[in-house]
């Protein structure tokens, strides 16, 4: 009996290296959210305007992963402003600038992608315009 109370502290307390899974762990299945936007403003006309903030507040129930930024001239579907942040924190607020083309009228979209820890994922998309 000694014996068999024995080997199942041991294997218990060893369960990490021999690979035993924990019954009560919690595997995350919620997404990321991009909780706010304050730059830029959908739907939004920008007049005179050669640089343009952006900022915007993401969170995770447990640990955010990474966020990649990218602003997109919808008129030739490129690429004007990109970035890649990673990060370990629950909330996390990004701030940043792009520059615009002077004197062009023109349509754009702001592409946000949010990573957790374990890969879940989740976007947003803002559409502005400038005059």
């Amino acid at each position: 009996m000694l014996v068999i109370c024995a080997t199942c502290f041991l294997l218990l307390s060893c369960k990490d290296e021999f690979n035993i899974p924990e019954s009560d762990s919690y595997i995350d299945g919620d997404a990321p959210e991009v909780t706010e936007v304050i730059s830029p403003i959908q739907n939004e006309v920008y007049t005179n305007t050669t640089s343009l903030p952006i900022i915007f507040t993401v969170k995770d129930n447990y640990f955010l992963g990474s966020i990649e930024v990218e602003v997109r001239d919808m008129s030739s579907n490129q690429s004007i402003f990109d970035d890649n942040i990673s990060t370990k924190d629950s909330t996390f607020e990004y701030s940043s600038a792009v520059l615009l083309p002077e004197n062009m009228p023109n349509n754009y979209e702001l592409y946000i992608t949010v990573k957790d820890e374990v890969e879940n994922v989740n976007y947003k998309i803002v559409s502005f315009s400038t005059q």
